[in-house]
């Protein structure tokens, strides 16, 4: 590629979007983000790639950047679906998710040599697609996946701050640390305050290398700490004590349908990947050999995911929590391992809340200093510091109001996770092979149509109905009291209203 092309920015004036944001005045944000920390890609401009990874390299990153905490969140998902449904649900749902990312890809290239640019984002693969057919249109789309991942980051964080609360109340109270005369709503509200001042002071770092080596720790972590929970489970599979799941056989392999849509937004508030895969195929060294790493890194999470969510539904049964980790026994002879995994659990989240919360600001903040660079204000930064310390709080605020994880997760699941991976990629797909496929023969064409629009109707009746069931659940869970919260026990975590 020339170097004329090699100069062409992501965004510039040509897109014809008024929210469009110079070069010059974002150079804060021009410098590449670390694919080490998982960090996707600016969604406003674009620097120079550099095809640095091997195969190797890139499949570490994609499998790093697939599994997190919210593997945690799947066993509780079989309980909303059965054994058996939920594990082949998993199954299906996340590989139709890598077809649909595998498909974006395809269409970044495509785009990318139609309009000479080194590297597209989701938001301006949407803008390119649609841009043939109308540049008003095209600018609402890339708008529309922007918010889409607005909402998806946002969810991700909002499960963060709930899950590091709840997990510091249970080491505390194995500590023997005593929470007498307050009621678990208190003390989580005194929890999230608490994380929401560190949370407060971390957003305010500009810069991701200043977590590489809490970033590489946090891997570290999070791998101990997961074997930790694979050994207990896979140890306690038929257990007959009332604090566990009970005999594996009577399990429900289908649970009533009822729970399903919530079932889709918990497993898709586990797309991670989403952010995270067109910025390592643009860093590859070899970009051809992209689907080949990125099917053989999918195979080993979704083996790995399918494997922890099973396992833990079979070890806990109906006890299982909105969290797998909160059920590791806190009392006996091994409490103490259990008791550092979950430190390990808890650092690992706030360090992966960092990384997420600075995927939402390259979205977010971008457009706001340019407003406040466009008004001419005397120190347009602070209106971004200003918007950080603001949408941490706004974080925090929404987990008060929705405090429990199993109402949270699926809701951004389905509002978010599940419009990225099911929806937007068939509608750009479409729209940017449109003229190879009136070549095809008829069959192939009207089969490929019938696919892409299965998907995305498939997503947003999913995505629909997991939101409206989600929403009732957090309207029955205050019409019946919202007083009464999760607490730890010794060996699981139960309902109380008191600590």
């Amino acid at each position: 590629m020339d170097s004329q092309q090699e100069k062409t920015p992501l965004l510039s004036s040509k897109t014809g979007c008024k929210d469009g944001v110079l070069p010059r005045q974002l150079a804060v944000f021009q410098k590449s983000m670390e694919i080490e920390l998982s960090a996707a890609t600016d969604s406003n401009n674009e620097t120079r790639q550099e095809h640095t990874l091997s195969n190797v390299e890139a499949f570490m990153h994609l499998a790093k950047g697939s599994i997190g905490t919210g593997i945690l969140f799947l066993s509780f998902a079989l309980k909303l679906s059965g054994l058996l449904f939920g594990a082949f649900g998993i199954t299906v749902l996340a590989s139709i998710a890598v077809a649909a990312m595998l498909a974006l890809v395809s269409c970044a290239h495509a785009l990318c040599n139609r309009t000479g640019r080194l590297a597209l984002d989701y938001g301006h693969v949407a803008y390119e697609a649609l841009l043939p057919y109308s540049e008003t249109a095209a600018c609402h789309f890339r708008r529309a996946v922007n918010v889409f991942l607005v909402i998806t980051q946002i969810g991700f964080c909002c499960n963060y701050v709930l899950f590091i609360p709840q997990h510091l109340i249970a080491i505390l109270r194995a500590c023997g640390v005593s929470f007498d005369g307050l009621t678990r709503t208190d003390l989580s509200h005194i929890m999230i305050g608490a994380v929401t001042v560190v949370l407060i002071l971390s957003s305010l770092v500009r810069e991701l290398k200043d977590f590489s080596f809490l970033s590489t720790t946090a891997n570290i972590f999070l791998v101990v700490a997961l074997c930790v929970l694979w050994c207990f489970t896979l140890t306690h599979l038929n257990l007959t004590e009332p604090n566990y799941g009970g005999p594996v056989e009577d399990l429900p392999l289908i649970a009533p349908a009822a729970g399903w849509p919530l079932f889709f937004g918990t497993v898709a508030s586990t797309f991670e990947i989403i952010p995270v895969v067109l910025p390592t195929e643009n860093k590859m060294k070899h970009p051809k050999a992209f689907p080949r790493v990125f099917l053989s890194a999918m195979s080993v999470v979704i083996t790995g995911t399918v494997m922890t969510a099973v396992f833990g539904y079979m070890a806990f049964g109906e006890n299982v929590q909105a969290v797998l980790s909160l059920n590791l026994p806190l009392s006996g002879s091994l409490s103490w391992i259990y008791t550092i995994a979950l430190l390990l659990f808890v650092y690992a989240t706030y360090v992966t809340f960092v990384i997420e919360f600075y995927i939402l600001m390259t979205i977010v903040e971008p457009p706001v200093i340019a407003w406040a660079t466009n008004l001419q204000l005397r120190k347009p930064n602070v209106v971004g510091y200003v918007l950080r310390v603001g949408t941490v709080i706004l974080i925090a605020s929404a987990t008060i109001l929705i405090p429990q994880l199993n109402l949270i997760v699926p809701l951004g699941g389905s509002l978010g996770s599940g419009v990225l991976a099911f929806v937007f990629p068939p509608i750009i797909y479409l729209l940017t092979f449109r003229s190879q496929l009136a070549k095809r023969p008829r069959a192939v064409c009207v089969s490929v149509i019938f696919l892409c629009v299965s998907l995305a109707a498939f997503g947003v009746i999913s995505s629909v109905v997991g939101v409206y069931m989600s929403v009732k659940q957090i309207v029955e869970f205050y019409s019946h009291g919202s007083g009464a919260m999760p607490t730890a026990s010794p060996n699981f975590v139960h309902w109380n209203n008191t600590v």
